[in-house]
């Protein structure tokens, strides 16, 4: 096999083991087995006062923050961490269907 296939190959792995990694960090987070510093940015739509009754808090989707600077606060886990949680399917944020061992 040749070194560009190679190349193409991982490169085009790399962006979705990014998202598993970062949803698997969103999810510790919620299931309070990461570090607090990392878990203060995984704030459920449901727990903001005033957002209870929208369809994003039974959703079970997290509260994204606006984001200032284009360049780096994209890549930042206050917003690609929820912003990856929220973008997996419902049945996959579901809290009952996730309590067990990951």
């Amino acid at each position: 096999m040749c070194i560009h296939c190679i190349v193409y190959m991982t490169c085009s792995v790399v962006p979705q083991r990014v998202q598993y990694k970062l949803a698997v960090t969103v999810h510790r987070c919620l299931q309070h087995r990461a570090p607090g510093y990392l878990a203060d940015y995984c704030l459920p739509v449901s727990e903001v006062p005033g957002r209870q009754h929208l369809r994003s808090a039974r959703r079970h989707q997290l509260l994204v923050p606006r984001v200032r600077r284009g360049t780096f606060g994209t890549r930042a886990f206050s917003l690609a961490g929820p912003t990856v949680w929220n973008s997996l399917p419902d049945y996959l944020r579901d809290p009952a269907v996730n309590s067990g061992g990951t």
